[in-house]
């Protein structure tokens, strides 16, 4: 994913994510993902944005969001997490 802008709201990383609002609203009131605010207005940085994708992809491996900041914050191999659960591996492209 490409972002030139600097900021974007709930609505329009949603759309570039496939998160879902209420998504981002527990990732921040959990403290995993911290948006500026304009107001009551999220607003995401491109670098969050990008996160927040790659969040979406871990999530839809069944991967809870503390393990994914986990397993982002670690270094990916050519854009891959390997996930091993349960005698299972799971490679999820980022």
């Amino acid at each position: 994913m490409t972002i030139t802008r600097t900021q974007f709201t709930t609505a329009e990383v949603c759309e570039m994510t496939g998160a879902t609002p209420r998504q981002l609203q527990h990732w921040d009131d959990k403290a995993i993902l911290r948006p500026a605010r304009d107001g009551h207005r999220r607003l995401y940085s491109a670098e969050q944005a990008e996160l927040v994708g790659k969040m979406v992809k871990l999530r839809d491996a069944k991967i809870s969001p503390a393990e994914a900041m986990r397993l982002l914050s670690a270094k990916a191999i050519n854009g891959q997490v390997m996930v091993v659960r349960g005698g299972r591996v799971t490679v999820v492209n980022l």
